[in-house]
């Protein structure tokens, strides 16, 4: 339903739950296909889909704790124990 109307603001809470890493990968390059030009917020812990992300915000405790591109917060000593 969402999806086919091109909503220009989409936000998922674990929508991969039970997806195999192939079908996941496959749905999540869809969906972010620059052609649809739509904005997702991901709520999840899935390092899968950070990767796939512009931004990743880590919160603990509802505080941003880490913010920045996957490959800057992987690094950070915390992110281990944050997702």
């Amino acid at each position: 339903g969402s999806i086919v109307t091109k909503p220009k603001l989409l936000i998922l809470e674990d929508f991969q739950l039970g997806l195999d890493k192939e079908s996941k990968l496959e749905l999540l390059s869809r969906l972010m296909s620059k052609e649809f030009g739509n904005t997702f917020i991901f709520v999840s812990n899935d390092e899968d889909i950070m990767k796939q992300c512009d931004k990743t915000i880590i919160l603990k405790d509802g505080q941003i704790v880490a913010s920045g591109a996957y490959t800057t917060i992987k690094n950070d000593p915390r992110f281990e124990n944050l997702i």
